[in-house]
């Protein structure tokens, strides 16, 4: 017990100082944490809450800048009788007024105007009036239509990019700046007859200068949100202007109080947040504190108290020094060791590393070298052995060139005693053996895979005659596309091999190759042979997808297997197998896989 590298550390560290220091700077951390956060906390919504009086004044200024319409009687008199009924008088005091209105403020960039009688419009943009328009389909606009059915006077459109009112202003792309939008609707004060509405765009220029000042932009996040949720302004600029449905916003228009917590994959930290009044009721002032920013004071403290108690472990540390180095070194011995074997060198010879449990460790570690090293020196002689028995089996075996030479004479003779048929199936053959024995390639452009198959049909087509047709059709731009070498041959052979021998009928089968979209190809291997029961359907489908093991394997199913598993290993799920009988009679086989093999198996 006394030997544990265990024991030893925790009674010359742990009893020294380790456990009440670090229980009192524990304690210390939690305690100023809990009180600086709640001060915090506090201090953001008192922020918050003058933020929104300064928001409620300005947007409160801004919707009053259209009042000024109604003291100039002139103009309240064009809008109920239409600016055509004396243009020539009527279109200089539009302006004028629209003019004056822009001016009110400079971070108004367009004032739009539209007249009820005779639905024609006006607007303002870069201290330019336009000329007059008709707006025809004044209801399309979803704010111009709430305001003539509603009680209000006025309508807030959220931050969006700045655009021209029916066409009248001439807003290049660079000029487009995101605006909110004050539309304010003009009445008769007397009959509340509705005469037309103004539209007042205004930049963010203000609002952002007074949403600067409640955050920081270092560590904080701040929103202000109307009553649908739409980010009117957020820290983030790319955030504004679109809807927030975010769950932390959710839980925040069912929250009751001032903050709450929030954990989620983007942000972890405290939401504080108050609700607008007035005109404005239902628009939020949000601020979201980091725990980062939040803690930062108490770990700054925290910090101060490790170094303090940093200081009295150097006295622990100081006495513990040599038995420190007594403790590592068999540790050092060990490591080295391990390192040598990392680069191969098995030759390990560790001095005694003493009787506790790194003595122990180091003789396990000499016995497993020694081990490893005998069942490595086995398995070489083994592998050893196997690679000769197969050159022995390889050296027995026909030389290919001797084959391909032998049928190459044959077929000269063929051509010398005038059989040109014949010197055409040696051809034949001679392409089918050559790829088949070729054994360097796993992967072959589609036009080989295809040339093999039309070698072994024009065998076929030699021994059966009319009795059999065949055609193979390919796009252009799929034939240098790769695919697995002898994919389709297997499939093309069992058609001879289960089907064509008990047909009444003339044999046809068909191979084409076509791209269902960009990145995949399409290879259809058809007949009209009698097909397959739905049992054996079945069986096969269940072989090739669940590699299930059945009684009386066909040995087409085999072959199709071996194909499936071939395309996943090259494809993986990307790859379709689609085995099925065909309408009228026929077996048919759907291969779908990539056009491309980069990156693949």
């Amino acid at each position: 017990m006394f030997r544990s590298i265990r024991y030893k550390l925790i009674i010359f560290l742990l009893l020294a100082t380790i456990l009440p220091l670090g229980a009192s700077i524990v304690i210390t951390y939690i305690y100023t944490k809990q009180s600086i956060t709640d001060r915090t906390i506090s201090n953001a919504y008192d922020l918050l809450s003058k933020g929104k009086k300064d928001v409620e004044t300005y947007f409160t200024d801004i919707t009053n800048i259209p009042l000024t319409i109604y003291q100039n009687r002139q103009f309240i008199q064009i809008l109920e009788n239409g600016a055509t009924s004396f243009i020539d008088e009527n279109q200089p005091e539009i302006a004028r007024s629209l003019l004056n209105i822009y001016s009110a403020r400079s971070e108004i960039k367009q004032v739009h105007l539209y007249i009820h009688q005779d639905r024609d419009d006006y607007a303002v943009y870069n201290l330019k009036v336009s000329s007059r328009g008709k707006m025809q389909a004044v209801l399309e606009n979803d704010y111009f239509r709430k305001l003539m059915v509603s009680d209000r006077y006025f309508l807030v459109e959220p931050t969006h990019v700045i655009r021209s009112y029916n066409n009248l202003s001439e807003i290049s792309a660079t000029q487009k700046v995101p605006v909110i939008s004050f539309h304010h609707k003009l009445s008769d004060v007397m009959t509340d007859r509705f005469l037309g509405i103004v539209s007042i765009d205004i930049d963010l220029q203000r609002l952002q200068s007074i949403m600067e000042r409640l955050y920081n932009k270092q560590t904080e996040e701040i929103y202000l949100l109307d009553p649908k949720g739409a980010m009117v302004y957020a820290s983030e600029s790319s955030e504004i202007g679109h809807p927030n449905e975010t769950a932390w916003y959710k839980k925040l228009l069912t929250h009751r109080g001032h903050s709450f917590e929030w954990e989620d994959k983007s942000f972890k930290g405290v939401v504080v947040h108050t609700e607008m009044k007035g005109d404005f009721e239902g628009w939020q002032l949000v601020k979201r504190i980091p725990y980062s920013g939040l803690y930062r004071y108490p770990q700054e403290i925290a910090l101060i108290n490790i170094m303090i108690g940093g200081i009295s472990l150097i006295v622990v540390v100081t006495m513990t020094v040599f038995i420190s180095f007594r403790l590592t070194a068999p540790i050092k011995v060990l490591i080295a060791s391990m390192k040598k074997v990392e680069q191969g060198d098995w030759k390990v010879d560790l001095p005694n590393l003493g009787n506790d449990e790194l003595g122990l460790m180091g003789r396990h570690f000499t016995s497993m070298i020694d081990t490893i090293n005998d069942l490595v020196v086995r398995e070489y002689r083994l592998e050893i052995e196997n690679k000769s028995n197969q050159l022995r089996v390889l050296q027995s075996q026909i030389n290919p060139h001797f084959l391909y030479n032998a049928l190459q004479s044959i077929g000269t003779l063929s051509l010398q005693s005038n059989a040109p048929e014949v010197y055409r199936l040696l051809t034949s053959l001679s392409s089918i053996m050559r790829y088949s024995m070729n054994m360097e390639d796993d992967v072959v452009p589609v036009s080989a895979e295809l040339s093999h198959i039309e070698s072994y049909l024009k065998l076929q087509k030699q021994r059966f005659g009319d009795r059999l047709s065949y055609e193979i059709e390919a796009e252009p731009d799929l034939l240098s596309s790769q695919m697995p070498k002898m994919s389709l041959q297997p499939i093309v052979e069992n058609f001879f091999k289960h089907s064509f021998e008990d047909l009444e009928h003339i044999g046809v089968i068909t191979v084409k190759v076509n791209r269902m979209n960009l990145d995949t190809k399409r290879i259809v291997i058809a007949d009209n042979g009698k097909g397959v029961t739905e049992d054996e359907l079945t069986r096969i489908n269940l072989k090739l997808t669940q590699g299930m093991k059945l009684h009386e394997d066909r040995a087409d199913s085999i072959g199709m297997k071996n194909i499936y598993d071939r395309l996943a290993m090259y494809y993986g799920s990307r790859a379709v197998m689609c085995i099925a009988n065909r309408e009228g009679g026929g077996f048919q086989v759907t291969l779908e896989i990539p056009i491309s093999l980069e990156g693949e198996g």
